[in-house]
């Protein structure tokens, strides 16, 4: 999966290093991620977000990049299931 996380470290002057020493996942898990070859967990992309103090949603789509859906698109992707699930399934 694609992430801008080698482009905000650029832009930041940070490195790999700097975030093993902020966070705790492994320099393995961290080449892997910024290199794009494996996908951070929640959990991970929170706390590299926090130590590069930025939203998480800016390492996988930018920071001017926002993600939007038509009404069409919105409700072709939700199925209620009841009052309160919901699931949502690929289009």
């Amino acid at each position: 999966m694609n992430n801008n996380l080698s482009l905000i470290l650029k832009k930041k002057d940070r490195s790999v290093s700097f975030l093993k020493r902020n966070t705790n996942v492994t320099r393995y898990s961290l080449d892997k991620i910024v290199k794009g070859e494996k996908s951070p967990t929640l959990n991970q992309a929170k706390q590299i977000a926090k130590a590069l103090n930025i939203l998480v949603s800016e390492i996988f789509f930018g920071k001017n990049e926002r993600r939007s859906y038509g009404k069409r698109e919105r409700k072709s992707e939700r199925r209620f299931y009841g009052k309160r699930k919901m699931r949502f399934v690929q289009v």
